[in-house]
This record gives structure tokens, sequence and C-alpha cells, in this order.
């Protein structure tokens, strides 16, 4: 290696360092994936975008581009939205992270057991690949055609230098190296053994894992030095991702194996490169395949090139079907998912699985293979185990098996599903996958070789079979043959009759009439080669023409008063009804349509509405079903607009466990799930006024050590559904333990509505709303309401918390009025004479230690100097809520109460008297109850404010509580 592909390399690693500490989002902020309709121009149609400030083509076959955008400025999710509902785009998604799979450190076991097992690692006998009888087949090289096998190595890099892997690097012979020029017009400059995505260079040297990766896929075999990969005699193209990655390189890396299939089949064999697999040891643990539709449909536009593609799954020990997993979870026939398996054939406890999703198990657990800087040593976790997988679909490929290579010509897409098949049709039964993994069986290398080798003289039946409906009567079918096929015939009858009816010598694609329609069918094609006959599966169908519902019902919200909706069209039909209601009302209200749309209007805003269709066909009318519900909008920005989503917080340790904001919103939490929660829709919004000042507290909890903690937040006070940077309205520290304290001022120019408030509490500091972060911590939402101001108004509920030693606490709501600074004032009852305090905040401590009577207070809003009315309340500072040493065991809840408390006593004390006081004394209820256990108190007729429970047990003991009504 040169020095200064040295420094290059030393370099890429420095930067590739600092990528993995840098990256912390689950996505990169500011940018969008989006892939267009084959006839738009990208460069035009994203010039026209006015908040695009780049862009940058990431796929030429499929149109994908990235875009880039202030985030500062735009909300991630408003972007993606509105860009999706662009005809030009077909697909839109956010850039989402990447990251190899982790590979665990154990003990050495033995070099290369996978291939040959006989104990040397003190593992299961015979538990391995049966490689070498698979090489006494082929060991590799070139198709039955002579096409030259590759596989595209998607990692962090190759060791190029390394003696069992530098003939085995894939070399573009069309390119010249280090010209600066791209010679062969493929777009990419001077990649002549591949190319790094990051960077967009040529520079694919180095890398630890994708090294390791390589070797277990293609180290040169029977070399007499180092160690054999699975296939001896392979060429590996090398695409860089320099993990940790986003998808936006993981599209590139595919797209750029995917154009050099595409060239090579386009120009017989003079460009480009025979492309047969890709390999994935890397991934999204836990990561959805809806959030990620543009990666997810790439494999099938490269399984229909003709290229499988493996990936590994997590190194997790979780089901995927429950808990996600990418790339594995896509749903691509030309995708394999692999997890791991140790030396005794036991899966790897960290190792994922999922009976849909995850095909096979392979041996991943100490393999031997190489390793950077041109040595050797072990490799561990789904990364080891799915190379393998890779490793023997380019072994099969190179089978001297003529019929394949037939296939291979006729029809590269059904010949990677044959490879596919071979693959996990021939997998050798393992209990401990039995019921979590697709086949329930793990990868034997030789069992697939020969079962695509049975094939060779065989006379193969069509392969990518299709079938289309073509109205109530015919159907169209498609198919692909080998060359040495010389004639089809199909065969079809009504399912469950024993007759067929067969059409000789038929050609693809064929349109199948004359059939009933809403019946079911089932046909069979039937090939017929010079000295063999074959057949394919019997495939069952329904003719069109029956009377159902539609498949889908789509809504669209138009506008709080109307939505659009639209189904597919089912051919009987006549007419569709259609009946909707607000949910948990009444009536349903009715309407029809002709097509397979319909606007409904006269709709109430911020409503959730439940809705059914029902297909009126001439001959029939289904009932009504496709249930489905939805929300008008028009609730207010809080709950209408998509703020960006948080990113996954631990909170094992610190969480937000109250917050109160003046009274108006105490909410008491737990440890949230991912450490965030909305309460947008769940809890009542506080109404604030501008001009407003409100007392906020924020406390955390603490599993262990108590930390010092940030607490920030903002407010859409502009109502555009993004929180900026002129919007935190708090800021403040908690000591270990402490609550975070201060005022909230709400601008007088605040726009009233509905708006979101978004608590974040982060360990040290906060840095924005959608943290870029690995420290712990939790974040929570809220509604807050905007309200014009009433005038100078007093709160409007008070109440007094009195501690043992005759203090009084006096708490209050916020007032609507602005300013949040209040007059209090208090006096014996029956007295004239007033002692005025000025406060600011929501409560007050009383020192009436000294005395001991019942005292009336009040509470005004002082609004710049200017009094405003009174709220007033009365207590008694002589009642103590401490009980005497014998007082009964007992519970009041929920306390503060609505409706009612649940008063509950040991079974064997029950209560006999029980009697309700305000705080002046007076008695307002009393129950005779004569020895139960439990009693609910009524308490939706009491007035909001604080009230004393004395109970009284058949025991005769005694206790008081106070209770407060809301």
């Amino acid at each position: 290696m040169s020095f200064s592909r040295y420094l290059l390399s030393l370099l890429a690693s420095l930067l590739f360092s600092f990528s993995i500490s840098a990256q912390l989002l689950d996505h990169r902020q500011g940018e969008l994936i989006v892939q267009l309709q084959e006839t738009i121009d990208g460069k035009s149609w994203a010039a026209e975008q006015p908040a695009i400030e780049f862009f940058e083509r990431l796929s030429i076959p499929l149109n994908i581009w990235l875009l880039r955008f202030d985030h500062s400025e735009h909300a991630l999710m408003g972007m993606q939205d509105d860009l999706q509902k662009q005809k030009a785009v077909l697909s839109c998604q956010r850039n989402r992270l990447v990251k190899l799979r982790n590979t665990p450190n154990d003990a050495l076991y033995g070099q290369q057991w996978q291939h040959r097992n006989i104990g040397q690692s003190g593992g299961l006998i015979d538990a391995d690949f049966d490689t070498e009888f698979a090489w006494d087949v082929t060991t590799g090289g070139l198709t039955a055609n002579g096409d030259t096998i590759v596989v595209c190595v998607i990692d962090n890099g190759v060791d190029t230098d390394h003696p069992d892997l530098m003939n085995q690097i894939w070399i573009n012979r069309d390119e010249i190296p280090e010209n600066g020029m791209d010679d062969d017009n493929n777009g990419y400059i001077d990649d002549v053994m591949g190319w790094d995505t990051r960077f967009e260079n040529n520079d694919i040297d180095g890398g630890a894992h994708g090294t390791s990766v390589a070797g277990l896929i293609g180290a040169e075999g029977n070399n007499t030095i180092g160690v054999a990969g699975v296939n001896w005699n392979v060429q590996m193209m090398v695409v860089r991702s320099r993990f940790q990655t986003a998808e936006s390189e993981v599209i590139q890396a595919y797209s750029y194996a995917l154009e050099a299939r595409m060239a090579y089949d386009s120009t017989g064999g003079a460009e480009g490169a025979y492309v047969v697999a890709t390999n994935a040891s890397w991934g999204l643990d836990r990561g959805q395949a809806e959030d990620s539709p543009i990666w997810c449909a790439l494999y099938d536009v490269l399984g229909e090139e003709g290229i499988l593609n493996v990936g590994a799954t997590a190194n997790l020990n979780l089901d995927v079907e429950q808990e996600g997993d990418l790339p594995t979870t896509c749903p691509s026939e030309y995708l394999i998912g692999v997890t791991n398996l140790r030396d005794d054939d036991m899966k790897r406890t960290d190792a994922a699985f999922g009976n849909i999703s995850i095909d096979l198990g392979a041996y991943g657990e100490n393999t031997f293979t190489t390793t950077i800087n041109s040595n050797y040593g072990l490799f561990n976790g789904t990364s080891a185990a799915t190379p393998n997988v890779t490793g023997a679909i380019a072994l099969l490929y190179s089978a001297p098996c003529s019929a394949f290579g037939e296939l291979l010509e006729s029809d590269p897409a059904g010949a990677a599903l044959f490879v596919k098949d071979a693959i996990l049709n021939s997998v050798t039964a393992n209990a401990d996958l039995a019921t979590i993994t697709v086949t329930g069986g793990r990868l034997n290398i030789n069992d697939a070789m020969m079962e695509l080798m049975s094939f060779c003289d065989a006379c193969l039946a069509p392969s990518s079979e299709a079938l289309s409906l073509e109205g109530a009567n015919a159907v169209r079918i498609n198919w692909s043959t080998i060359s040495s096929v010389d004639r089809v015939d199909l065969r079809y009858r009504s399912s469950g009759s024993s007759d067929w009816v067969t059409l000789s010598d038929v050609s693809p694609p064929y349109l199948l009439e004359g059939l009933s329609s809403c019946t079911s069918y089932e046909y069979q094609l039937l090939t017929d080669c010079t000295a063999a006959s074959g057949s394919g599966p019997i495939t069952s169908f329904i003719t069109d023409g029956c009377c159902n519902l539609p498949l889908d019902l789509g809504i669209e919200i138009l506008s709080p008063s109307a939505v659009a909706l639209n189904w597919p069209a089912v051919l009987a039909a006549t007419e569709y009804n259609l009946r909707y209601r607000i949910v948990g009302s009444g009536d349903w209200l009715e309407t029809d349509a002709l097509g397979g749309s319909l606007f409904l209007t006269n709709l109430q805003a911020c409503s959730d509405y439940e809705i059914e269709i029902q297909t009126d066909c001439d001959t029939a009318i289904t009932n009504f079903g496709l249930y489905q519900q939805f929300s008008t909008s028009g609730c207010g920005t809080c709950l209408d607009a998509d703020y960006c989503q948080p990113p996954t917080l631990n909170n094992s340790s610190e969480w937000i466990s109250e917050v109160n904001l003046g009274n108006l919103l105490d909410q008491l939490s737990e440890a949230e799930p991912l450490g965030y929660r909305n309460y947008g829709l769940g809890v009542e919004a506080p109404e604030l006024v501008p001009g407003g000042v409100y007392p906020f507290s924020g406390q955390p909890a603490y599993s262990g050590t108590a930390f010092s903690e940030e607490f920030k937040i903002w407010i859409d006070l502009d109502q555009n559904g993004f929180f900026s940077s002129n919007e935190i309205v708090f800021e403040e520290s908690a000591a270990g333990g402490e609550a975070a304290r201060g005022d909230i001022l709400i601008p007088e120019n605040t726009p009233l509505g509905l708006t979101r408030m978004r608590i974040v509490m982060e360990f040290s500091n906060v840095n924005s709303a959608c943290p870029v972060s690995t420290r712990t911590g939790e974040i929570e939402d809220y509604c807050v309401r905007i309200v014009e101001s009433p005038g100078c108004v007093a709160p409007d509920r008070i109440w007094i918390d009195l501690t043992d030693d005759l203090v009084s606490v006096v708490n209050w709501t916020a007032s609507a009025a602005p300013g949040g600074d209040y007059v209090l004032r208090y006096r014996l009852l029956g007295t004239s004479e007033w002692t005025t305090v000025e406060v600011s905040g929501n409560s007050f401590e009383l020192d009436l230690s000294d005395q001991c009577a019942v005292f009336e207070l009040q509470i005004a809003s002082n609004c710049g100097g200017s009094t405003g009315a009174f709220s007033t309340a009365g207590f008694n500072s002589c009642t103590s809520t401490s009980e005497p040493e014998d007082h009964p065991v007992w519970s009041l809840a929920p306390n503060p109460a609505d409706d009612f408390s649940q008063i509950s006593v040991a079974a064997e004390n029950p209560i006999e008297v029980l009697k309700l006081f305000d705080l002046n004394g007076r008695e307002l209820a009393s129950y005779q109850l004569n020895g139960v256990a439990q009693f609910r108190l009524p308490t939706s007729d009491l007035a909001s404010g604080v009230y004393l429970i004395r109970l009284q047990t058949a025991g005769g003991r005694e206790g008081v509580k106070r209770l407060l009504v809301r």
C-alpha cells in the first residue's frame, strides 16, 4: 500500500471514529430520501422545492434522491408528509442510521470447524456445513455459461493487501486507475475495486469487520496459506459504508451492485459485473420495515435483476416479528434472513429469531477467518453466520449444471429463487430452530449443492410464473422457460373437478378465456424436452366478478370538516353504500357512491369518526364491513401538527416523576417506555394567557444515585409545528434529588390556540427538543391552550395544607390574569382587620403556630399594581392531621377526588361511623356504616376545596385525613 493511500486510509478511519460518536439519532437530521416517478427529472423537480437546499441522486435506475433541508427551520415529519403527497413522489422516508452487528468476544474453539467439525473446537462432531463434500462438485469461479461470479460485500472495507483476499477482490477493468476520470461512464470516478459511499471515492481498503466477512465468503482456497472461504475462487465487489451509516448510503451501496449487474446484462458481459449476491452483516436493531419502504423495495428490484441478498439479524435475544429488525423483516422473496449457531448446534442466546423473516441458521460463533493486517483470527455473531450463506449462494452459481446454466440465461430472477429454494429446501433440521425460523434448520452447503444438481438432467418447469385477472372471464398467465424446453402445455380445471382441460404448445403471456366469473380454478404448466418432461406447481385462483368488499379503504383528511375516501373498484359493483358517525354516538349517517371515491363534508372538527362500506351488485349485496376510524383535524396545532419524534432515551436510572405548572397542571408519572410520552390526548390542557407568568417545578426520580438534571421547556408559541430556539420558555437545573424551579412567561404577542409544550429532562444538560444525545433522561409532551385573558380575575381554586406543627401552606391555581403576582390577605373569622401580603407564585406559607382559631383567607390577582376581585376560603388552624398512636390503618383514594373517594380499612377492624367536615369544622355529612371494610364516599356534589374525613372503627379507634376535591 502506498504512503499516500495509507494516509488516506488513516484519515478515513479517524473520520469513521468521529462519525460513530457524532451520529446519535436514529436518522440524519435535515435529510429525506425520495423515490420519484420514472418519468420525473429529479434535478428539475428538486430545484422547484423551496425548502430543499441540496439534492443528490442515489440510484439512477430507481430514480432515488437524497434531499437536504435546514432542520432548524422545517420539521422533518411535516416535510416528509408534504413531499409524499406530491404525485411525482412514489415514496419518501427519513434517512435512518444503520450499524454493524455486534460481535461478542468469546474463547477460541479452533480453526474453521464450520466446514468440517471433528470436535477440534470442543463442539459437537459433524455440527458443520458439510462444505468439503460440496467442494467435490465445485470450488467456485465461473457459472456453467462462463460468467465470472461476483459477490458484493457491503461493509466497512476490506484489507486489500491480505494474501488470502488480494486475488479475490473484483477489479473493474473498464476503469483506468487514479486518472480522476469516469472511464466506464457508470457515474463513479476511479472505482477500480469498488466504492466508498460515505466519502464518495474509491478507497475501500481497511475495515476489520469487512475483512473477516470477506474471508468467510471467499478467502482464496487451495493456495497453501491461511484459510479457505466457502467459495475458493470468487470475485468480491467491495462497497464501503464505514458503519455506523445511514440508509442513504445503504441505498447507494445496493444501487452500485444493481447498476453493475444491469450493465453486465445489457452489454452481454462487456461492462459491469455478474453480481449474484449481496452480503449485509449489519442492520438496524428493532427497525420496522414500514418505516423504510425504499430500502425494503430495493430487494425486489435486485432480485428481479438476478441478485439474491443475505441479511444478518440482530445480536439480541428477540423475536423480530414482534420487535422488528432491518433488513431481515423486509418482505422480499429475494432476501434471506440468517441467525447465529454455535459449534454445539445450538442457537446463540443473543441472536434474534422469527418464524416469518429469519429463514435459517448458520454457524457464526468463533468461526476462523481472515482479519485485518494480513492476519487470521476468530469472528463472531450473526455477522459471521451470514457470509457463510452468501458464500454458499456464490458456490451454487458455479455448479456445473447445464440446465441451471440455461435458467441463468432465460430467467435471472427465477434462477435466484431457484438457488434460494435449493438452500432452504435442503437445511439440516435443528431442534433449536424448529419453531423460530422459517425452515427450522441450518445451512447444509453440500445438501444444497445436491439439491441443485438433481435438476441438471431434468426438464425444468417454467419459472417466474405470474397471473393477472383480465375482467370477469379471463386471466393472463406469464412464465419463463429454459432453452431446452421444446413445448409447454397448460392445463386447468375448476377447483374440485377431477377433469383437466389441456391446451397444447402455448406461449407466454397466454390469455386463458371463457372462464366463469367469481369461480375458483387451478392451473398447471407442463414442459416437454427431448428426453424428459417436467411440471410446475398447481396454482389456484379465483376469477373476478365476485360481489366483495373493496380490498382497502383510503382516508385523507382534507380539512377540519372534510375527508376524501378512495378504494379499489370492485368489478361486480353497481354502487357502494357508506355509513359513518362520531364514535360513541347513535344513528349512522349514510351516503352512496358510484365509483371508487367520495368526499365527506360537513364533519365536526376535532372529532373521532367510524366508517364502514358496503358493495351493492346486481345479484347480491355485501354486509357493511372494512371498518375504520379516523379523526378530523381542527383540534389545534398541538394535536394536528407532526412534531419531531424524540429519540429513545435511557430512563432506567432517572426519569420525570412530577411536573407542576402553576397548579393548573400537576402530573405524576413513572418511567415511560423508551423515555418519551405524549400526554396531549390524555391530560386536560391548562389555559395560559399572553403576558401570564406561571411557576413551574419539575421533579426527577431515580432508581439509584440522584444525579444533577437539566430541565428545558419549549412551547410552540407561533404554532407552526416546530420547536425553535426562541421558543425555549424554561431552562433550569435540578441538583441531585431536588426539583428544578422557575417561572414560565407567555409573551404578550402569543397567538391564541391549542399548541404543544415539550419538557425535556436530561443528565447534565439538554441540547435540543429532539436531543442528539446518548445521555439518560426523559421527555414529556403536553397540550397548552393560549386563551384571551378575561381581565384581572382571581384564582378559581384555593386549598390549604395543614402540617402537624400548625403551619398552613396556602395553594391556588394560577389565574387567567397576566402578571403572575397576587395579593393574599387573611384574618380571624368575625374580625375586620386583614393581614395582607404580596406574593409571586402559587403558594404561600402561613405560620400560625401561636394561634388556634378559624381564619378567613382571600386571594386576588395583582395586575400591574391594580388588585382584582378576591377569591375566599376558610380554614381552622387548630386542625391537625396527625393521629394518635392507636389510630386505625386506613386509606383514602383517589385523593384528590373528582366523583368519589374509596375509604378502606382492615377487614378485622371495620368502619362504624364516617363523618365529613369542612375546614371551618362544620359537619357536612354523617354515615352510620355498622361495620364495613370499604365505603365509597360521593364527592361530585362538593365544591372544590379541602375537607376532613373522620373515621371511627368498630373497635373504637379514630382517625382523621384530609381530602382534596377537584
